[in-house]
């Protein structure tokens, strides 16, 4: 496997895709173009040249603006606005990053986490699956895209296959350990291949011959050897669409981790509410914690009284 053949071409190319994906990924944190517009207003006006103090001071709190959402990822749309969120946070001793990262579940004008929003244990679990899951398949696809050979099943023996120029290989997973490869020189004599049985997933007899008349065929060769590129490109975009997926599914648990710290750290409305006459309430029998992070609440329905048939108050 040549892990270099990724990085073929020219490289000022990613150069130039790294600073346009840093610049949209700050302008999207910070919400706005400014500092992109700050930053190329500076290649040909200095901060000195700029004379009336008011302006100056004012693009200067507009730069602490975008500089506290780029930080902290909390949507402020004013220094004022940034500086209650800081003054609220400091009284109540909550780190910012995690209200940045709480995003729509916490309530900035009450300071406190939104219950409907919160997540709970099994979807977390769930999430952290998928994003097992994800993962594994994202690097077994970015290593198919590094093979310069063809991933090809066997119709007549259903073996499946690396297949190459001049050797084929045992298609397995990565850490599954040795696999066995048969070259274009085992052709001559096939009696010095080593099979294993199919319960092992080694080679069958009939793919020797199999394999020896396709090396034997320039055409069918050829044709095989075009496919590698698709197959390649394939893979690569697969393995970027995975990886995606992985990096929304991280930024999920972010979140929810930080909803649920914001939720222990600030105090909460009580489960046991009191409804209005002639409606049900809830109360909290039992509370099942697993680790720091998750926990389920089980309560029960309450019947409550209903109201008096006569309403108001008798006169004397």
């Amino acid at each position: 496997m040549n892990w270099d053949s990724i990085y073929s071409g020219a490289p000022e190319w990613f150069s130039v895709l790294g600073l346009v994906a840093a610049a949209l990924h700050i302008c999207w944190r910070a919400g706005s173009l400014h500092p992109l517009n700050n930053r190329l207003l500076r290649l040909f006006i200095s901060r000195d040249d700029i004379q009336d103090p008011f302006v100056k001071k004012n693009l200067s709190d507009y730069s602490a603006l975008a500089v506290f959402r780029l930080t902290y990822g909390i949507p402020a749309r004013t220094l004022v606005d940034a500086k209650k969120i800081i003054g609220k946070a400091q009284a109540r001793n909550v780190p910012l990053d995690l209200v940045g990262l709480a995003g729509s579940a916490f309530d900035l004008d009450s300071f406190t986490v939104i219950e409907k929003k919160r997540p709970r244990g099994m979807g977390l679990a769930l999430c952290g699956l998928m994003l097992f899951a994800c993962f594994w398949l994202t690097w077994i696809l970015a290593y198919g895209a590094t093979e310069q050979r063809l991933l090809v099943s066997l119709n007549t023996t259903g073996t499946w296959l690396w297949l190459g120029k001049d050797q084929a290989q045992i298609a397995k997973p990565a850490l599954s350990g040795e696999r066995p490869i048969l070259s274009v020189a085992s052709c001559a004599d096939t009696s010095k291949v080593n099979y294993e049985d199919q319960g092992a997933g080694g080679f069958r007899p009939a793919d020797p011959d199999i394999l020896c008349d396709i090396w034997a065929d320039p055409r069918t060769s050829a044709e095989l050897m075009k496919s590698v590129r698709e197959q390649r490109l394939t893979f690569l975009f697969a393995s970027a669409f995975l990886a995606w997926t992985c990096l929304m599914l991280f930024d999920a648990l972010r979140r929810a981790f930080a909803i649920r710290a914001l939720a222990r750290s600030l105090p909460q409305p009580s489960i046991q509410t009191d409804a209005p006459s002639g409606r049900s309430r809830y109360r909290l029998v039992m509370l099942l914690k697993c680790g720091a992070w998750l926990d389920w609440r089980v309560g029960i329905k309450t019947d409550t009284l209903k109201p008096p048939a006569g309403g108001a108050r008798r006169g004397h």
